[in-house]
């Protein structure tokens, strides 16, 4: 059994009287799916932007309006009431070396993953298109966007209905989820951005996981949602 999320009051930024037991609820709700950075010197009752800016990335990773706005009963509680339900919260994290899965509040798995060609794994690349690292900051995979086909698939170059990274298995391997940038995360221009598979690691930009996407591909088919994934690196070149 989960505990619902019940609001007292509704949250905003022009609210005079927010309740700190609401805040304390929503910050830790969307904590767990990855849309809100908890401080270094920990969780307050106090609102703060970066919870605003977490109601905002929830909404958007559920397509509802994105006004930063939580009502009793609205829908964006019923959101999260409808996904924690489901399941345990998860999102995911990049550090540029390993991709991991963190379900509520616990890394519970993690693959070796690259993103960037060879010589452009820094930082100091992430704008520098088609060669690049996937820049900073908090992407969405969408369960729908999610495409797999099986290795004996036809790859014959004639038939115009393949799609073109079916045929190069080496770079891209056999199963692709398209990256969604949060609104606020600056891409540096990138587009086109996929978790993938391929034969060796590296990549244009994506988040390339080589022969563990296959794992992965699996495990995010079965949560059943969309999931946060937050770039962030600790190193300027890995």
């Amino acid at each position: 059994m989960f505990t619902p999320l019940n609001l007292n009051k509704e949250i905003s930024e022009t609210t005079d009287d927010i309740d700190n037991n609401d805040v304390l609820a929503v910050k830790k709700c969307l904590k767990g799916f990855g849309c809100y950075q908890e401080p270094s010197w920990g969780m307050t009752p106090f609102s703060d932007n970066e919870m605003f800016k977490g109601i905002k990335l929830f909404q958007q990773k559920n397509n509802l309006q994105q006004d930063r706005v939580m009502k009793p009963k609205g829908e964006t509680e019923i959101a999260i009431n409808k996904e924690l339900s489901k399941h345990k919260p998860a999102y995911l994290t990049f550090n540029g070396k390993e991709l991991s899965w963190v379900e509520d509040g616990i890394p519970k798995k993690s693959w070796k993953a690259m993103s960037g060609k060879k010589g452009y794994q820094c930082r100091e690349y992430t704008e520098v298109n088609d060669h690049g690292p996937i820049p900073e900051g908090k992407w969405i995979l969408r369960k729908g966007s999610g495409q797999h086909y099986e290795p004996n698939e036809s790859r014959f170059l004639g038939n115009l209905f393949q799609e073109s990274w079916k045929k190069r298995p080496d770079s891209w391997g056999n199963s692709r989820i398209k990256l969604e940038p949060e609104i606020d995360t600056d891409t540096k221009g990138r587009t086109a951005m996929y978790t993938h598979g391929g034969k060796d690691f590296g990549s244009g930009g994506c988040v390339d996981l080589a022969s563990g996407m296959e794992d992965f591909y699996q495990d995010f088919l079965r949560y059943d949602d969309d999931l946060i994934m937050n770039v962030k690196y600790d190193e300027d070149c890995w």
